[in-house]
């Protein structure tokens, strides 16, 4: 049966890709992911966690992450794995691992040999060149790679309340 329900979802990723069928809602967030990247060395695509740099803000992939897994089907997770970014390859494989059980942990192989390069930032100011590959295979074994959102704010909002002013 799950092998039935695979190639259902294949054939539906399949057709999505054909006729660019992302669900609405996630059209202009790919976009978005489509243009993070970073200029050192050469400029490459960027994936990033939750401090990022010297100033240790939230990079746009951890930000955009709760969003996507909420709103991305397992047809829009196999459309975005065979996506021409890396940045969206890589969110589509972050999502899968993130979900518990997920039939769609099979379609992350061919993503482990990805040879495009990214920059990497995880926390902090350590950023290094790695494959889309070596990326797919720190998901896989720490789903929380690039991010642990069960025990951050991804927006910041908790750190920034302050007490009302006194008068």
């Amino acid at each position: 049966m799950k092998k039935l329900t695979l190639a259902f979802l294949l054939g539906i990723a399949c057709v999505a890709h054909c006729f660019g069928a992302y669900d609405k809602r996630l059209v202009h967030v790919l976009a978005q992911l489509r243009d993070c990247k970073m200029a050192f060395d050469v400029e490459l695509p960027m994936v990033g966690g939750p401090a990022v740099g010297d100033a240790g803000i939230p990079h746009e992939f951890y930000l955009l992450f709760p969003y996507v897994s909420r709103i991305a089907s397992d047809a829009d997770l196999i459309a975005m794995l065979r996506d021409k970014s890396p940045v969206v390859r890589i969110m589509a494989a972050k999502c899968i691992v993130q979900q518990k059980d997920s039939p769609l942990i099979p379609e992350l192989d061919a993503l482990t040999k990805d040879a495009d390069k990214v920059y990497v930032a995880p926390f902090g100011c350590v950023i290094t060149k790695q494959t889309v590959g070596e990326v797919v295979r720190e998901l896989k074994n720490d789903p929380d790679f690039l991010g642990d959102l069960k025990e951050a704010d991804p927006v910041g909002t908790d750190n920034e309340r302050a007490a009302p002013a006194r008068v």
